[in-house]
């Protein structure tokens, strides 16, 4: 039996990723349960041997730090295999090409914290070489295997090419700094530009935080029209005839769904992406 850890219910990234392993699951016969990292009890009930943990963007984000305990205490029981991300989109963490620790891992505490929770595990998967290397360099873990994102496993679901809908994805974090302000500014003038040529501009909210990101480009859209369900986010993606993203997972499902897209490499992640696609000419 496989578990599946579920962090963020409402991240887009998180929820399609665990949607794509339910589906292999269910196509391979394997039984597929999910345990939430949140509720104290979770990780600890069950007969399972093995627990698969799906990284809500980064294994080193601060709200990861209480469940660390619980996990260590699991791990007494099951075989843990973890996918995640390394780094984090949010202004507060570094990147792991700055070569420094994310401020949740400073601490020596955490730091031996965390290196106890990853040489107990049973596999870690990361998505890109350079994760793998950052594990090397910071905590010596040398077994990371890097592997596909689940998000890929994603069947294409589009027949025929989207009509004239572009669809913008851009997160809610460090609303204040300059650089996302030039940033929302340079978007709204794209979207704007689009609009007079005809299309029609949607967005994607990868999590509740983004509506007001898409507000401000677009002005004062309900709530309806930034849907939080995957299902309908993915519809989003699938009639989109482009794409506009800093967010990776909107990104990825255009990739499985043959829907053009530009990334918005606000990140290393988004980087790394065009790179294992060999298409940095599609980042911006």
């Amino acid at each position: 039996m496989t578990f599946s850890a579920q962090l963020h219910s409402q991240n887009f990234g998180h929820l399609l990723s665990l949607e794509c392993l339910r589906e292999w699951a269910r196509d391979a016969g394997v039984a597929f349960e999910t345990v939430d990292l949140d509720d104290p009890e979770a990780l600890t009930r069950g007969s399972a041997h093995e627990l698969f943990v799906l990284g809500p963007g980064s294994l080193f984000l601060a709200g990861w730090v209480p469940a660390f305990a619980r996990l260590e205490e699991a791990q007494q029981r099951r075989r843990f295999a973890w996918y995640t991300g390394l780094v984090s989109a949010d202004a507060e963490f570094v990147s792991a090409d700055a070569e420094l620790v994310p401020k949740s891992v400073e601490s020596a505490s955490r730091r031996q914290r965390l290196r106890r929770v990853l040489y107990c595990s049973g596999q870690v998967v990361v998505r890109w070489p350079q994760e793998a290397q950052w594990l090397r360099e910071q905590f010596d873990f040398r077994s990371a295997v890097v592997g596909s994102d689940p998000a890929l496993l994603a069947p294409c679901r589009v027949e025929t090419p989207g009509d004239s809908r572009v669809l913008l994805a851009l997160n809610g974090y460090a609303l204040g700094t300059p650089l996302k302000q030039e940033q929302l500014s340079q978007v709204a003038k794209l979207a704007e530009r689009l609009r007079r040529r005809g299309f029609e501009v949607e967005f994607l909210a990868g999590e509740s935080c983004d509506r007001g990101v898409g507000r401000a480009l677009l002005g004062d859209l309900p709530d309806e029209s930034m849907p939080l369900g995957l299902e309908e986010r993915r519809r989003q993606v699938e009639r989109a005839a482009l794409i506009v993203s800093e967010r990776l997972h909107p990104l990825l499902y255009a990739v499985s769904q043959h829907v053009p897209f530009v990334a918005l490499t606000y990140h290393t992640k988004v980087e790394h992406f065009l790179g294992a696609l060999a298409m940095p000419e599609q980042g911006v």
